[in-house]
């Protein structure tokens, strides 16, 4: 079986001030019984990323949300980012003067499909089980929300659902619109979440959501020196080929994957080394060399 990955080049110089990747969540419980043709709004705050933008593809890698809802089917959902610029999520209901999204899901397909595991009853601050949906252009494990409900992607609601169907949380969805909409966007400011129940009689819970996002510092592209660091092959299938400039020798390198979690750690021996990467899972993972100047560089190939 041959296993396809893709590269990011991430170097830094100075790992006290690493700003390549970024995580960050708002854990407010919100209840969603009034949302109703008018959005419910969830906000997380960043700063000091001052010259760093979302500007390609790869820079905005998830956004996540833990929720539980009786009827996704009247949903729509998008994150709006700090200078207005919007990616739908979810778009789940067709027609009316109120819909923010265009398109959606046709009513008359609607069957009472759920998000996590939700109570029935319209009881305000009682809270069935959120489910942790996560959404990304490069990830993506399956197709849009849309696409999974139509193919039955669906798991029981077994605490609070009476088994009913839910959608399926053991996977990536692909957005409705792709992150590309998001290509611009200054990382400081408020990015706001945005979620709009069209049926009256909905209800659910919102307890997090969260992004994750490794984004190009607009002020250090033009220092970046393709000499420094090259990869062979980028698409991976098994073997990676990395080259570094001599001064890099002795440094210490990492390979992480698109959540964050440090797979591989070891130092740079030679300018030219061969790694085995085919017991990794298909995916996005970021190389990371760190070295000991007090300067950021980013690079990504």
């Amino acid at each position: 079986m041959k296993l396809t990955f893709i590269i990011i080049l991430l170097f830094f110089f100075n790992a006290q001030s690493s700003k390549a990747q970024i995580s960050i969540a708002n854990t407010t419980t919100i209840y969603l019984e009034q949302m109703y043709v008018t959005p419910v709004t969830s906000e997380i705050i960043i700063s000091g990323y001052p010259n760093e933008t979302i500007g390609s593809t790869y820079d905005f890698l998830t956004t996540s949300i833990s929720i539980e809802l009786s009827h996704v089917e009247a949903m729509e959902v998008w994150l709006e980012c700090p200078n207005g610029s919007k990616v739908a999520l979810i778009n789940l209901h067709e027609g009316g003067p109120w819909e923010a999204i265009p398109g959606g899901y046709p009513t008359t397909s609607w069957n009472g499909t759920f998000l996590g595991d939700p109570t029935l009853e319209d009881v305000i601050g009682t809270p069935g089980t959120g489910w942790n949906y996560t959404f990304s252009s490069i990830t993506n494990t399956w197709g849009d929300m849309e696409t999974e409900l139509v193919n039955g992607n669906f798991l029981p609601a077994t605490q609070f659902g009476n088994n009913g169907n839910s959608m399926n949380p053991n996977g990536v969805y692909l957005p409705y619109w792709t992150f590309d909409s998001l290509h611009g966007c200054p990382v400081d400011g408020t990015w706001t979440l945005n979620i709009q129940d069209n049926i009256d009689f909905n209800n659910g819970t919102l307890f997090e959501w969260g992004l994750n996002m490794a984004p190009i510092s607009t002020a250090l592209l033009e220092e970046t020196s393709e000499d420094l660091l090259h990869v062979l092959p980028n698409p991976v299938e098994s073997v990676v080929e990395i080259s570094v400039a001599p001064e890099l020798i002795n440094e210490r390198y990492m390979i992480i994957s698109a959540q964050g979690t440090v797979i591989m750690e070891a130092y740079v021996t030679s300018s030219k080394m061969v790694l085995d990467l085919s017991a990794l899972e298909a995916g996005i993972y970021f190389v990371r060399i760190v070295g000991s100047e007090e300067l950021d560089r980013l690079i990504k190939l």
